[in-house]
């Protein structure tokens, strides 16, 4: 039983081409959906749903690393032909996803009725807290039921698909962008701009699974009881990839909804347009680094020290090129670019934009070194250096927006992520090449005496 691939899709320009242009087509669409929703809805409203639209950062992770390990195994068993395998390692990876998919749904439905999403959201008005509730339900709901369908994009990638899923991506911000619009002008509410962001990659997605299933019927998951031995490897083999995208998320990605539970919507609104000005700075950086992470491969396998070192410091030199020029205006004239981008009362307190200015130098040296340390040889203590950061970035995060406001959660990413982040990681990096050269450095020795 052979898998049918289109080789039309193989092309790497043409990959290239679909990866840049959904890229920079889901970056058009961000830009467009912000001030569409700042300006038609009231500064708390539109406080609480940039918080809910932080929460979707999660569907990078929902499916719990399980993606990862997928494409490996397929990888695998197509190099072997052994497309019967190929058929079981899908269906467990589905089953594996349905369960906590089931947990999240269940638990959200239960606590949305029983009234404790209201308590969630921290400093809102009585008004207000029936339509929180509603939108963080939703929000979660739809996190959901996408964990199950985010594996088509692994899948899709294992057959060398990717521009096809790249393609539906495109499709979803279009379509979210077009139902928000849409919601502004007849019913600019927390729920229905909330419903108009979450719903829509639910529904493509969903869309997305079935045309891959419908070309690859020989494909299609089999109803049959999970084999152990294939869940315990597609579990293993992701969830390091888990823990780490997880610390990631928790101690970079929700600065908004932080802002929101300790300071209120207001905060959370003047929060949510900084923060969404830098995610499309670390958004371009991180697609640039992302072909640097294979590059690794072979100097990891040969354990050359100076070849890592030579590919670090020319990955660390773009990301920076990439990183000071916008920093740069941000810190000079971020109040006069938001006024473009948004409205002209659209104004942010000095404070945060300069230490956005600050913060995307420091992000775009994180993302040369993760590049770096999602390899074999670094990536358990790897691990272990995001955990604790992430850790020590929400605690002073949380205390320096009590003392300082809103700009404390950007100058607490500044002053905790290079101390318990950027330098731990290097360092773990730099002992590794060491101990590589004291090895070669011992075998020649062997060799000289002999």
């Amino acid at each position: 039983m052979q898998v049918k691939i289109p080789t039309t899709w193989n092309s790497p320009f043409r990959a290239a081409v679909v990866a840049a242009t959904a890229r920079v087509v889901q970056i058009a669409c961000m830009a467009l959906i912000v001030p569409l929703a700042s300006n038609h809805m009231s500064k708390d409203a539109f406080g609480i749903w940039v918080s809910m639209t932080a929460l979707l950062a999660v569907l990078f992770i929902i499916d719990f690393g399980i993606g990862s390990g997928l494409v490996n195994a397929i990888t695998e068993m197509r190099q072997k032909a052994k497309h019967t395998t190929i058929v079981d390692i899908i269906t467990n990876a589905y089953i594996i996803l349905v369960a906590p998919a089931a947990m999240i749904l269940g638990t959200t439905v239960l606590a949305w009725q029983a009234g404790w999403m209201d308590n969630l959201a921290g400093n809102v008005t009585e008004a207000e807290l029936g339509d929180v509730g509603a939108a963080l339900a939703l929000t979660l709901i739809s996190i959901a039921i996408f964990a199950p369908l985010s594996l088509i994009g692994k899948i899709r990638l294992a057959f060398s698909e990717v521009q096809r899923h790249n393609m539906y991506d495109m499709i979803s911000a279009i379509v979210s962008a077009l139902c928000i619009a849409a919601a502004a002008v007849l019913n600019p509410g927390l729920v229905s701009m909330t419903m108009a962001l979450v719903l829509p990659p639910v529904l493509v997605h969903a869309v997305n699974t079935l045309m891959f299933f419908r070309n690859h019927r020989e494909l299609i998951p089999r109803l049959a009881a999970p084999d152990m031995e294939i869940t315990s490897r597609l579990v293993r083999s992701g969830g390091l990839f888990f823990v780490m995208a997880a610390a990631s998320i928790v101690s970079l990605n929700l600065d908004a909804l932080l802002a929101l539970k300790v300071l209120g919507p207001a905060a959370a609104a003047e929060c949510g347009i900084a923060i969404k000005l830098v995610s499309a700075l670390q958004a371009v950086i991180s697609m640039m680094m992302i072909p640097y992470w294979p590059a690794y491969a072979g100097a990891t396998s040969s354990r050359s020290a100076s070849g890592v070192r030579a590919i670090l410091w020319r990955s660390l030199g773009i990301s920076l090129l990439l990183a000071a020029p916008p920093a740069l205006l941000i810190g000079l004239a971020g109040n006069d670019i938001i006024g473009l981008w948004i409205s002209p009362d659209a104004v942010v307190n000095p404070s945060l934009l300069h230490a956005a200015a600050i913060w995307i130098p420091l992000f775009a040296i994180g993302a040369s070194l993760t590049a770096c340390a999602n390899n074999a040889p670094f990536i358990k203590a790897q691990v272990c250096i995001l955990v604790v950061g992430a850790i020590a970035v929400i605690t002073v995060k949380i205390m320096m927006m009590r003392a300082m406001g809103v700009s404390g959660v950007l100058w607490a990413a500044v002053m905790t992520y290079p101390a318990f982040v950027l330098i731990p990681g290097l360092a773990m990096i730099e002992r590794t090449l060491s101990r590589w050269q004291a090895a070669q450095a011992g075998g020649l020795s062997m060799v000289v005496q002999r």
